[in-house]
């Protein structure tokens, strides 16, 4: 019985996840999902020619156990002839305070990965999740509260970061391992309630399973409907009411006679941009409140003051026009600094706030696959109109788009166990106002986080490199 790997192929090809010359790093937990998802790579190159490597994480949360886990996947990797990087952390004593350990031992594992893949010259990252993982993410996020953009579910593509499992189910992986004689690792930490997908999944679903058995199949439809609605909406509304949104240095306005009236539309657009330009997901109460102070009569109001985002009504002659932009709270105003960097134009920027020098230039995908995103300098996909990009200082509300969500740059320095004044030297690179990097690679021992919304893929129409050069040591 082949279901699960024929659903892998076909969802893969499908989909264009992995093409020929590809260099594809599998995140391998040595659990089944992870353990099925490196025999069916090996399996795929029959068909398909690219490499492998994998990667682990030992969080060091269960003693013997996760060392095992570890020389288990680098067992694997050497039974096949792969590259592996085993990284071991102690995560629970590296976390900060008001961080879960589920959301901190997840961006430690992706920046993980991001550092390997370039230092590997690996383009492409795979995780195992699956179908069943989809469901519970859409559980989570409906009884959380969202709207149709939490409906999409898991992407299966984001960045650098591809899915080549979400159509395999977790019993479909358990027949595949049976019949091809693999063997994996249980993490009994799985069983473990306390943390909300295990709750959700060992609980919750269960009961929804005996009463609709065909739930799983009818959230993985409800998440492709809404993909391909969100993108009808954001189709329709660009044909409607034609450059309606202006961005500008951490700023957008949104701005078009015929929008005045229509309240879905405006509701709409201030939820999309808040959340994928400024990282805020905000609920349908605090929407209700902008929309409620927008229809008020007053033309120049305040509909949203709050998490470092202000968001103003204003009147002008050829209508009202909605502004969203960053706060400049008190702390950081007084040193605020920033730098415009034209592309290409041969000259190197001093930021003498950061001790570095930067210059941007226009390059191709086979560069970034040689060199990757380091220390010294990252890759960045970048819309054709796209003539500068700019360095300054953090801001209040900063936020960069991983592959696991958006976080707060400010958490990101506070893990790095940064000073106030070090804090002011890490440069913020923006690309039409928004966050596209955080030069933490500037930091010895560090790498520099690249925004997702701005990871290079084969098929980037654009890709810049900026080059960082450190002028003196921070």
């Amino acid at each position: 019985m082949n279901d699960a790997y024929d659903k892998f192929r076909n969802y893969v090809l499908d989909n264009s996840l992995i093409v020929p010359g590809d260099r594809v790093l599998l995140s391998v937990s040595a659990g089944k999902d992870s353990m099925a998802m490196l025999h069916m790579t090996q399996r795929l190159k029959d068909e398909i020619s690219f490499e492998t490597g994998l990667f682990h994480l030992n969080h060091m949360t269960r003693g013997a156990e996760s060392d095992a886990d570890a020389i288990f996947v680098e067992q694997a990797a050497g039974r096949s002839g792969l590259f592996c990087r085993v990284c071991t952390l102690d995560v629970n004593s590296l976390r900060p305070g008001g961080i879960s350990f589920e959301e901190f031992a997840r961006d430690t594992r992706y920046g993980l990965l991001d550092e390997t893949a370039a230092c590997g010259e690996f383009n492409k990252i795979a995780t195992a999740h699956t179908e069943d993982d989809n469901c519970e993410t859409i559980l989570m996020r409906v009884l959380s509260g969202t709207g149709i953009r939490g409906l999409r579910g898991i992407p299966a593509v984001r960045g650098k970061i591809i899915r080549p499992m979400l159509r395999c189910s977790s019993g479909e992986i358990y027949e595949y391992l049976e019949l091809n004689s693999l063997s994996w690792r249980e993490d009994m930490s799985n069983s473990d309630e306390y943390y909300l997908r295990n709750f959700v999944r060992n609980r919750i679903f269960p009961v929804i399973l005996e009463r609709f058995p065909r739930a799983r199949q009818s959230m993985a439809n409800l998440a492709r409907v809404s993909s391909e609605q969100l993108t009808l909406i954001d189709d329709t509304l660009e044909a409607a009411y034609t450059g309606y949104l202006k961005a500008g240095h951490d700023s957008v306005i949104i701005s078009h006679p015929g929008l005045d009236g229509n309240i879905p539309a405006i509701r709409y657009l201030v939820s999309r941009e808040l959340g994928e330009r400024f990282g805020l997901n905000v609920s349908s109460r605090v929407l209700d409140e902008i929309i409620r102070n927008y229809s008020r009569l007053r033309s120049n109001n305040v509909l949203y003051n709050r998490n470092g985002v202000i968001v103003r009504k204003r009147h002008r002659a050829g209508g009202n026009e909605i502004v969203i932009c960053r706060t400049c709270e008190s702390a950081g105003c007084d040193s605020e600094w920033k730098y415009i960097i034209n592309i290409d134009s041969g000259v190197k920027t001093v930021v003498a706030e950061a001790g570095i020098s930067l210059e941007v230039e226009e390059t191709d995908f086979k560069s970034f696959c040689a060199d990757g995103s380091g220390a010294s300098s990252i890759f960045l996909s970048v819309e054709p109109q796209v003539k500068s990009v700019t360095a300054r200082i953090r801001m209040p509300g900063d936020r960069i788009k991983l592959a696991k969500g958006t976080r707060k740059i400010k958490d990101l320095l506070i893990e790095k166990k940064l000073d106030s004044d070090m804090k002011k030297k890490i440069p913020i690179i923006t690309v039409e106002g928004r966050v596209a990097a955080c030069l933490t690679g500037i930091i010895p021992g560090s790498f520099n986080r690249v925004s997702c919304n701005f990871s290079v893929r084969n098929d980037s129409k654009r890709i810049i490199r900026v080059n960082i050069e450190v002028e003196n040591d921070i």
